[in-house]
């Protein structure tokens, strides 16, 4: 799977100026956090099913191969009074590049067993990353990993049918502590 993706963000700030009166009797513009960051992910993974009486074995193993790239633009702060001097700001800006690149290697492996014709226990132990965006890749913040493990049981007779299934997932150096419930730091190390 090959995959890329990109942000540009030119931004600047539109600032209003107020007459006496309350009016809008102007506006004025400065340029803020012009910069182009992108990424090119290239993934390969390789399954097996391994079969064997009752028991069935899914060993697997992903590769993950990422390219960051990021322009930054020096950005001249000077206070312009229209687009057009904006633009032209923006077009004389000088800008520096960076990159970096990540490989990781993911692996897994579940099972299944028919214990009989209407029940299976199944598990299995997987691998898991979150990847940095290309300015936090490039600062040196470090992937995000967890090892998550499951262990259940699957009953079927007729119209019935049960799962009971239990879980663990243990995580590394998370990324995102702020799940909406509050403040957090967003790129923990």
């Amino acid at each position: 799977r090959y995959h890329e993706d990109y942000i540009e963000r030119d931004q600047f700030w539109q600032i209003y100026d107020q007459g006496a009166t309350g009016a809008i009797v102007g506006e004025r513009y400065q340029l803020d956090n012009v910069r182009r960051q992108e990424s090119e992910a290239f993934s390969l993974w390789i399954k097996d099913e391994i079969k064997t009486g009752k028991l069935t074995v899914t060993p697997g193993v992903r590769f993950e191969f990422i390219d960051y790239f990021q322009r930054d633009y020096a950005e001249d702060r000077t206070i312009v009074g229209d687009r057009a001097s904006l633009a032209a700001l923006r077009a004389a800006a000088t800008s520096t590049t960076s990159a970096t690149d990540l490989q990781e290697v993911i692996p897994g492996i579940s099972f299944n067993y028919e214990l009989s014709e209407n029940q299976v226990i199944f598990g299995g132990i997987h691998k898991g990353l979150s990847v940095p965006g290309p300015r936090s890749a490039i600062a040196g913040t470090d992937i995000e990993e967890r090892i998550g493990y499951e262990l259940g049981t699957r009953y079927r007779c007729g119209e019935l049918q049960t799962e009971l299934v239990g879980f663990f997932t243990d995580f590394q150096n998370i990324l995102n502590t702020n799940a909406g419930t509050g403040v957090g730091d967003s790129a923990v190390n």
